[in-house]
Order: structure tokens, then sequence, then C-alpha cells
């Protein structure tokens, strides 16, 4: 082997290693940024299910309300205090829920999954 292909050839192998450990210098910062986004991506995954299951009580709370609010409106003890206070104080003006519960229940149906058509 001549002086200029072992000169050329040890010139190739200097490139080569610059090369290598270049490549293993961006690999490295792109295993950092991998492993970056892989915690924040177990952040926000865990902000959203702590939200999810926050929102999940207090549509069971929601619903649990208004089902109560019903069977109360809906029972004849309830209803026969209206009568007493009408016959004693006359009828009532005063406020009522009746658009906020229907709201509310509108609320829990667009929250409901929905069922595909078949």
């Amino acid at each position: 082997m001549s002086m200029n292909e072992s000169q050329y050839l040890q010139a190739a192998l200097r490139r080569a290693e610059k090369f290598w450990a270049s490549a293993q210098e961006r690999a490295e910062k792109m295993e950092a940024e991998r492993d970056a986004l892989r915690e924040k991506l177990s952040l926000v995954t865990e902000d959203y299910i702590k939200e999810r299951n926050a929102a999940e009580r207090a549509e069971t709370a929601l619903r649990t309300l208004l089902d109560k609010l019903e069977r109360v409106e809906a029972s004849e003890a309830y209803r026969s205090v209206w009568i007493v206070a009408q016959i004693h104080a006359g009828p009532y003006h005063g406020e009522t829920w009746a658009v906020e519960r229907n709201a509310a229940r509108a609320a829990l149906r667009d929250t409901a999954p929905r069922r595909e058509e078949e």
C-alpha cells in the first residue's frame, strides 16, 4: 500500500469516526427529547384522567340531584305542602328552577354516549 493510499484511508477513517460521533450525539439528543415527551405525555394523561374523573363525578351528582328533584316534586307529601300554602298565603309567584333543570337535563343528554345508528 502506498503512502497516499494509507493517508487517504486514514483520512476516510477519521471522517467516518467523526460522522459516527456526530450520529451518536444526534441519537442521544433525540433520545433525551423522546424521554422529555414521554414525561410530558404522562403528565398530560394524568391531568386528563383527573379531569375526566371529576367531570364524571359532577355528572353523577347532577343526575342524582335532578332525579331526586323529580321524585320530590312528584310526591303527594310535597304537593300537599303547596296546596296548604296556597290556601293560607295564596298562589306562589316566586322563582322556579324549571329553566335551569331543563338546561341541566339537556346538558346531561349532550354528554351521554352516542349510539351509532344501525
